[in-house]
């Protein structure tokens, strides 16, 4: 029997994992089905209480689902996270589950995986690389050919510089913590706009470069 996400939504508003063998639908969640489900855009999912209750308990280490991402699969479930403004957690996430990775010089393909099955070497599990570069920078694309992006970074750490090439040039995102105050640059190509979001900042739409202090 086919069925689609929307079919699978519970009166609570979360999507089960599908339905048992006697077509009735199953008390089973997970974190794929909601990630996909936020992806997907569907209409009845109850997305605070999946914030709340299941997503950010997991993505804190609070919960300890059955069924729970791979160090690969783990991608979609943090662009979700990262969008609902949750990087620091993600970041933290990524500091605890990849450390263990840096003295074998490679990712794995599960965080805790199995000698003989699974891949030790599983290229597709660097996956943080681009998180990281995209939430400390804060360069966000948020319309086609990055016409206008969102810049919106996350201050982990004293410094931080990115480079980010687009079709309407090189974008370059600089920021440091000196003392209590934090110095941030934003640099634009010519015909691109950006629109700003900085702690203690008012929202604000720019189209050249410009410097903060905040």
């Amino acid at each position: 029997m086919r069925v689609s996400l929307q079919q699978l939504i519970g009166k609570d508003g979360l999507i089960r994992d599908g339905f048992d063998a006697h077509g009735k639908m199953l008390k089973e969640t997970s974190i794929h089905a909601q990630t996909l489900g936020f992806m997907a855009g569907l209409k009845g999912l109850n997305k605070r209480k999946i914030e709340d209750e299941l997503f950010l308990p997991y993505l804190k280490g609070e919960i300890h689902p059955r069924a729970v991402p791979s160090s690969y699969w783990i991608t979609y479930f943090f662009s979700v996270m990262i969008e609902l403004g949750h990087s620091q957690e993600v970041i933290n996430m990524i500091k605890e589950k990849w450390t263990p990775m840096v003295k074998h010089g490679t990712t794995w393909e599960l965080f805790e995986p199995i000698k003989g099955e699974t891949s030790h070497s599983h290229a597709w599990s660097a996956h943080p690389l681009y998180h990281l570069m995209q939430m400390l920078g804060g360069i966000y694309q948020a319309s086609p050919g990055w016409a206008q992006i969102l810049f919106r970074p996350t201050f982990h750490g004293d410094f931080n510089q990115t480079f980010v090439p687009t079709p309407l040039g090189l974008v370059r995102s600089e920021w440091k913590k000196e003392r209590n105050q934090l110095k941030i640059n934003l640099m634009l190509p010519p015909r691109m706009k950006a629109r700003i979001e900085l702690p203690g900042q008012k929202p604000e739409l720019i189209s050249k470069s410009k410097s903060w202090v905040c």
